[in-house]
This record gives C-alpha cells, structure tokens and sequence, in this order.
C-alpha cells in the first residue's frame, strides 16, 4: 500500500519547525545531535519496513500459519 503524498506546504512547516527547534537549541549541541540521529535511526526503520514487498510479507505469514511454538521449540 503506498504511502499518500504530503503536501509541499506540510513538508515546509516541518521543516521551519525543525530549523527553528535546530536554532533555539544551539547552545546543547551534543543533546540535538543525538536527537537528530535517532530521528533519522526512526525514519530509517520505518522507510525499510515500508519499502518489503507485499510478495514477501504474504509468504512469511503463510509459512508461519501451520507453526507454533511447540514446534518450533523441537
């Protein structure tokens, strides 16, 4: 299923937002560093989830219909 577009004037309040958070922040460099980095940590998860294949997803789930975890503990 893909993922409706944003807006472009959506996409420009996000990112005054951010510079302007960026700014009032300039003093704890370190703090909005680590912020950022799991930030773009998140974003990466939730593209590369994004992006696997129906195909994929519907075989995973077949496979596992017939397994529980008696069996799986064999």
């Amino acid at each position: 299923m893909p993922l409706p577009p944003v807006p472009i004037v959506a996409q420009a309040a996000a990112f005054t937002l951010g510079c302007a958070l960026i700014h009032t922040f300039r003093r704890y460099p370190e703090r909005v560093t680590q912020v950022l980095a799991a930030i773009a940590f998140v974003l990466f998860l939730v593209l590369a989830v994004a992006l696997i294949p129906a195909e994929v997803l519907e075989q995973e789930s077949a496979g596992e219909a017939g397994a529980s975890i008696a069996s799986a503990m064999e």
